[in-house]
């Protein structure tokens, strides 16, 4: 790189080629980074995703048991009285 910017000075043809190619590895690390950073979101959320999923079940099952208690409850309750 050096040699490329020594040329620069001199006026070679190829300094803005190398300058160009300098401004393209830059741009491609700081993209690169980025995807990086978007791809650990992805991750995070698509493991949140599936934590509320099945929390979500596990709510419904709960649920379940409950109407499922309730009415073992009423029952019990009648058989009582009765």
């Amino acid at each position: 790189m050096q040699k490329a910017y020594m040329e620069d000075a001199k006026g070679d043809a190829r300094a803005p080629i190398v300058k160009e190619i300098k401004r393209l590895e830059v741009t491609i690390k700081v993209m690169t980074e980025q995807f990086q950073s978007v791809k650990e979101q992805i991750q995070k959320m698509t493991e949140n995703a599936a934590k509320w999923g099945a929390e979500s079940v596990d709510v419904e099952m709960l649920r379940a048991d409950i109407k499922n208690l309730d009415t073992s409850l009423s029952r019990f309750a009648e058989e009582r009285t009765n």
